[in-house]
C-alpha cells in the first residue's frame, strides 16, 4: 500500500481521535455556561466548517465536537458537585433514548459480515453521533436544574433564531445561488434561503418549530411592536426558503395546535364568533401566497417533476429496502451502503445519500420495526404528556412542545429532518427545558 494510501485511510481515524481528545480537554476546562454557548455557535456555524470522511458526503460538524464538550463539562460539574442529580427524571430520559440506540448498535454488529469494515468504521462513527446528541436528553435536565443554566439555554433559543433569520436575509442578497457548492454534495438551490446550513428544507423546518417559542422566550423587556417585527420576518424567512415541506408542517401545527387552544381555553363569545372570519382570513392569506409563489406554490397540487421523482424515490425504497428489512433493518446508518447493493445509490459524496426522503422509511431501513417502535414512542408519550400539561396546566411550553412535534413528524415524512443533527439538538434542549 502506498504512503498517499495509507494517509488517505487512516487520516480521517487520526484528526476524529484528535479531535475527541481537544474536546475532552475543552471539556474538562470550559465552564459548563460556556460550553452551553459553545452548542448554540456550532448550531449557528451550521455546515460551514465540515471535516470529511473519506469518500463520504458527511463529516463531523462543529456541532458534534461543542456538544462531546457540553457533555464532558456538566460531567466535570457533576463530580465538583456543582449540579444536583434528580434520579426520577433521569432514569427516565435514558430509558427514552438508550433502548434504540442499543438497538441501532446491535442490528449494525449482526451485519458485520455483510459489509466492508470501512462502512462498519463510517457507520459506527455515524453512531456514536447519534449517541452523544440523544444523551443531550437526560444532560440537559440535569444542566437545567440551575436557574442561571435554564435561563441561558432559553436565551440561547432566541439569539440562534434571530442570527439564523439575519444571516439568511444577509446570505440571499449576497449568495443567492449554491450553483457553486454542486461539487461539495450540495443541491444547487436558487434564489432559496439556506443562510449558514446550505439546506432551505432544513432551515425551513428550524424556523418553523421553534417559532412560537422563539417570539414566547423573548425577553419580557421586548415589546409587542418588536415581537411583530420578529414574526413577520420569520413568516417572510420561512416562505424565502421555498420548502413547500415546511409550508404544509406550518399549516398541520398551526391547525391541531389552534383546535386545542381553542377548545380548551376559557374565551368569550365575541372571541368564539371571530373564529369563522379569523379561519376566512387565513384562507385568503394562504391563497395570496400561493398566487405570490406562483409554479412553486401551485405545482404542489398540480404536476411537479420533484414531486413525482420522490413519490417514485419512496416506491424503490419500499421494495428494495424497507419490505426487505422490515423487522430488524440494516444498521444505523448503514442505510447508504444497504442502497448502494441494490443500485439506489450511485456516489457516496452526495450529502442526501445517508437516508430517504422520509425519516420513518429510513428508521425502517436501518433498525426496523422495533428500531421505529423504540425511536418514535417517546416522542409520542411526551406529546401526551404534554397535552395533558396544558390541558390541566395552561403551559404554553408544554403547547408550544406539541406544536414543535407534530410540526417536527409532518416534516419527515418529506425530508430526513428527524435524523439531521442541527434540527435533532435544539428539539432534544427544547424537550428538556420543557420538562
Amino acid at each position: 500500500m502506498e504512503a498517499s494510501e495509507i494517509l488517505a485511510e487512516y487520516l480521517p481515524i487520526a484528526t476524529t481521535t484528535g479531535l475527541l481528545v481537544a474536546a475532552c480537554a475543552f471539556g474538562m476546562i470550559f465552564s459548563l455556561k460556556a460550553s452551553i454557548t459553545g452548542v448554540y455557535i456550532s448550531l449557528f456555524i451550521g455546515q460551514l466548517i465540515r471535516i470529511p470522511l473519506q469518500g463520504q458526503g458527511g463529516g463531523l460538524l462543529v456541532s458534534d465536537i461543542a456538544v462531546l464538550v457540553f457533555l464532558l463539562s456538566l460531567f466535570v460539574s457533576l463530580l465538583r458537585g456543582e449540579l444536583p442529580f434528580y434520579t426520577k427524571k433521569i432514569f427516565l430520559a435514558s430509558i427514552a433514548v438508550s433502548p434504540f440506540l442499543l438497538w441501532g448498535l446491535a442490528v449494525l454488529v449482526a451485519h458485520v459480515g455483510v459489509y466492508q469494515m470501512v462502512d462498519i468504521r463510517i457507520s459506527f462513527l455515524y453512531w456514536i453521533r447519534l449517541a452523544v446528541v440523544l444523551s443531550l436528553l437526560p444532560a440537559a435536565i440535569i444542566a437545567t436544574s440551575l436557574p442561571s443554566i435554564f435561563s441561558s439555554m432559553k436565551k440561547g433559543f432566541v439569539y440562534l433564531y434571530g442570527s439564523l433569520l439575519v444571516a439568511g436575509f444577509v446570505q440571499l442578497f449576497f449568495l443567492p445561488s449554491l450553483a457553486g457548492f454542486v461539487d461539495n454534495g450540495w443541491d444547487p438551490h436558487v434564489d432559496r434561503m439556506v443562510s449558514t446550513w446550505l439546506d432551505p428544507n432544513f432551515l425551513g423546518i428550524f424556523f418553523v418549530v421553534f417559532l412560537p417559542i422563539f417570539l414566547y422566550w423573548m425577553p419580557h423587556k421586548v415589546s409587542a411592536i418588536t415581537r411583530i417585527f420578529w414574526l413577520f420576518f420569520a413568516v417572510v424567512a420561512i416562505g424565502l426558503t421555498e420548502s413547500r415541506s415546511s409550508y404544509l408542517a406550518l399549516l398541520v401545527a398551526g391547525l391541531c395546535c389552534g383546535i386545542i387552544w381553542v377548545f380548551s381555553s376559557k374565551i368569550s363569545g365575541n372571541w368564539k364568533k371571530a373564529i369563522v372570519p379569523g379561519g376566512v382570513l387565513l384562507v385568503i392569506i394562504f391563497s395570496g401566497s400561493i398566487t405570490l409563489l406562483r409554479e412553486r406554490a401551485y405545482q404542489v397540487f398540480f404536476h411537479d417533476p420533484t414531486i413525482a421523482l420522490r413519490a417514485e424515490s419512496y416506491r424503490s425504497v419500499w421494495r428494495f429496502l424497507v419490505s426487505p428489512n422490515m423487522l430488524f433493518g440494516v444498521g444505523y446508518n448503514a442505510y447508504q451502503f444497504a442502497a448502494a447493493n441494490e443500485n439506489l445509490v450511485s456516489s457516496f459524496s452526495v450529502h442526501s445519500r445517508a437516508g430517504s426522503d422520509n425519516s420513518i422509511f429510513t428508521i425502517l431501513v436501518t433498525t426496523g420495526m422495533v428500531g421505529a417502535l423504540l425511536f418514535f414512542t417517546p416522542m409520542l408519550l411526551g406529546v401526551v404528556f404534554h397535552i395533558r400539561r396544558w390541558l390541566f396546566m395552561r403551559s404554553y411550553n408544554s403547547l408550544f412542545f406539541v406544536w414543535a412535534t407534530i410540526a417536527l413528524l409532518v416534516h419527515a415524512q418529506f425530508v430526513n429532518s428527524l435524523l439531521y443533527p442541527h434540527v435533532l439538538i435544539p428539539y432534544i434542549i427544547f424537550a428538556a427545558l420543557t420538562l
